[in-house]
């Protein structure tokens, strides 16, 4: 080791103040001081002691002042051995030697021993050129290699060619066609696309050579903010801190006159291909994902057993041997579940609870307890159910299954009856591989039913998914709003009643004054006369003319009467009235489209509280308003003349959708623009009018409206 080397001092002797005994490894020495007067250094050194007689001995040994330790004999061979292998009397000569000096110097040259790591050697001087086997500076290596820690300025590429006038930091990329460098233009896909880019690192000619820099840090930049992201601009060659066209990140500003390069546009995707991820727009996120198959929603399901011979009983005594609640195991191969199909079969005397059918994780071999999802059926909801398949539509739909696991169907019901209950359908020979029954009381608990599978199906999810059409191309049903059908089609399907509509084209009757409703003049097919009718591409429609109180509704009468009166404002029916209307740029007067309590109403100024409306209003001022009023009450009037960019002078749809006693949305050119609701919903117990009006000569066209009426609420 480089340690082994000792201090040199030039003409030095003493003598041993102390001696030394065979196998001693300390002494004294009488001085420690050269001839100049000096003290020796303490550290390593290489003595003769008794030099001149035949107890002549070379040793290693440290000095700390005259104190002598950790003496070594030293061979004529440079072999050193702990302690003294003479004895050494008190004067014995003690003077340097060169011999130790050598035989390490020596062992270093020749590689037997190695350099001291708490003295590193070094050049004088950074060398002129290290080529082959010579010893390398630490500027150097850092200076060729890559890993480690290494500090470098940038990467640059030289004696490339411009393909076209470049000027220093411009933007630049690859052209494989003629292996040149041209600007990028972020707006022109060709110039970055998949391709290696750069930073022109001077101002050239066309052709002319130039050096490239392809990452790191690039100087000479003006004007740019620190900490930034860049991007290439539509200019081209420039940099900005606003993505152009297409986003074209280039790096990250330095300073103000520094930019790190960082040339990502061959790893990254592009911005078609970012444009052409699933989702409405932007990248990947988590509302936005890449599709895979656990993605992909159709009208099929999961897991099925879909056989049904015999029934397994639901709800009966909570007491030994009896089913008081009955589960389905499954395995799902998808995360996310809305609902499930099971066999109803007919029930057990007269059953009065409720069923509540829910998803369970598994514990053990049996159903955790803990409701995943669940479906409630009122009483009424159960026995309206047919006899057969059911759907059971979870309130909302569980997005965390993991597949592969097993989770169970658990049906279980309010009351507990062993002669009233319900019953579910099976298949008596099993017929799922991947599951099994089992049934619950408190004294059993969770009991196994031999072989029986139930009949049921999972139904895949569908929230933020993309929803697979059938062979001709549409979306089945089942992925449509079930309120949507509920309430704005004829026979549509809710959760689980039928809800029918009843649509129409009323005639309608022209009615002038405002005294009785008696002085009616019949206009079918809203013709009038030749004179006031215009007959445009939309259908027949009215022309509101002349002067006075004009109004037209539903021939004096309301929309349905009857003993029952089960469509009046304080029931809960909905009804949707739906139109198009070309209204005047001014008048003199109010103008009135919707429903009203009785027919008088429609020659009222907008704002009016005698009596109940709901309508589109417009005011003597040019003014829509959704209005509602209730005799008595009060009035409110919503202006919605500027919502969804309105030209009122120009034919516009009309649509108000009616939940009778609960509140009403205003919708034109179908956006919705007002919902009203609350104390000034009139609930009077009156039959319910339909027509347009106005208070004087507020002149206005029309089409015949389509009305649908809720008829079982």
């Amino acid at each position: 080791m480089a340690t082994l080397l000792g201090k040199i001092i030039a003409d030095f002797t003493t003598a041993l103040s102390t001696d030394i005994a065979v196998g001693g490894t300390s002494a004294t020495l009488a001085s420690a001081t050269d001839d100049d007067g000096n003290a020796l250094p303490s550290g390593r050194y290489f003595f003769t002691l008794d030099g001149s007689n035949s107890s002549k001995e070379h040793i290693s040994c440290d000095l700390v002042g005259t104190a002598l330790t950790n003496i070594k004999s030293l061979s004529r061979q440079g072999v050193e051995t702990t302690g003294a292998v003479r004895k050494h009397r008190i004067g014995a000569s003690v003077s340097l030697t060169n011999h130790g000096h050598l035989k390490f110097i020596n062992d270093l040259v020749s590689g037997t021993t190695t350099l001291n790591a708490l003295a590193p050697l070094g050049y004088d001087a950074a060398p002129s050129s290290l080529t082959g086997n010579q010893l390398a500076t630490v500027t150097y290596v850092l200076g060729v290699v890559n890993g480690g820690t290494v500090t470098f300025d940038k990467q640059v590429i030289a004696n490339q060619t411009a393909g076209e006038n470049l000027t220093a930091n411009d933007i630049v990329y690859f052209k494989e066609a003629d292996a040149k460098w041209w600007k990028v233009d972020a707006d022109l896909t060709a110039t970055f696309d998949q391709l290696q880019m750069g930073v022109a690192q001077s101002t050239v000619s066309a052709n002319g050579t130039v050096t490239i820099g392809i990452s790191g840090p690039m100087s000479g930049f003006t004007g740019l903010t620190a900490g930034s992201k860049y991007y290439a601009s539509n200019t081209a060659g420039a940099i900005t801190t606003t993505a152009g066209t297409y986003s074209v990140f280039v790096g990250w500003a330095l300073s103000t006159t520094i930019l790190l390069f960082d040339s990502v546009g061959k790893t990254l995707p592009t911005q078609k291909e970012k444009d052409a991820l699933v989702g409405s727009q932007g990248v990947p996120s988590s509302t936005n994902k890449y599709i895979t198959q656990d993605n992909v929603s159709s009208a099929t399901t999961d897991q099925t057993q879909t056989t049904q011979n015999s029934s397994v009983e639901l709800g009966e005594a909570n007491t030994t041997t009896k089913k008081n609640k009955t589960a389905q195991s499954f395995i799902p191969t998808k995360t996310k579940i809305r609902g499930v199909n099971l066999y109803k079969s007919a029930d057990s005397g007269t059953f009065t609870g409720t069923v509540t059918v829910s998803i369970q994780a598994d514990s053990s071999g049996s159903p955790s307890g803990s409701a995943l999802a669940t479906k409630t059926f009122t009483n009424t909801q159960w026995l309206v159910q047919s006899i057969g398949e059911i759907e059971v539509l979870f309130s909302s739909e569980y997005a965390s299954l993991v597949a592969g696991s097993l989770y169970w169907i658990v049906i279980e019901t309010s009351t507990s009856d062993n002669s009233n209950h319900p019953n579910l359908g099976t298949n008596t020979a099993g017929g799922y591989a991947n599951g099994s029954v089992k049934y619950k009381n408190t004294t059993d608990g969770w009991t196994a039913i031999s072989t029986i599978d139930l009949y049921f199906k999972t139904l895949e999810g569908d929230v933020s998914q993309v929803v697979s059409t059938d062979s001709t191309g549409l979306i089945n049903d089942k992925f449509i709003s079930s309120g949507t059908l509920g309430q704005y089609s004829v026979g549509a399907l809710s959760n689980t009643f039928v809800k029918t509509y009843f649509n129409i084209q009323l005639p309608f009757t022209l009615w002038t004054g405002s005294t009785s409703a008696a002085a009616t003049t019949d206009f079918p097919n809203w013709i009038r006369n030749s004179s006031d009718v215009v007959v445009p591409p939309l259908g027949a429609m009215i022309d509101f003319q002349g002067t006075g109180g004009d109004s037209i509704y539903t021939n004096g009468a309301p929309l349905y009467t009857g003993a029952s009166k089960s469509l009046q404002f304080d029931g809960t029916n909905i009804v949707i009235m739906d139109w198009w209307a070309k209204l005047p740029a001014s008048s003199t007067g109010d103008l009135m489209m919707g429903v009203a309590n009785v027919g008088t109403v429609f020659q009222d100024v907008y704002n009016s509280t005698t009596n109940g409306r709901i309508a589109f209003c417009k005011s003597s001022a040019g003014v829509l308003y959704a209005t509602i009023s209730k005799n008595g009450v009060g009035n409110t009037a919503t202006d919605i003349s500027t919502g969804a960019g309105l030209t009122l002078t120009r034919w516009n749809n009309y649509r108000m959708e009616i939940h009778l006693g609960t509140d009403v949305k205003f919708y034109v050119n179908n956006v919705l623009l007002a919902t009203l609701s609350g104390a000034n919903l009139t609930t009077s117990a009156n039959d319910v009018y339909l027509g347009f009006g106005r208070s004087n000569t507020a002149l206005f066209q029309a089409t015949a409206p389509t009305i649908s009426l809720q008829m079982n609420p």
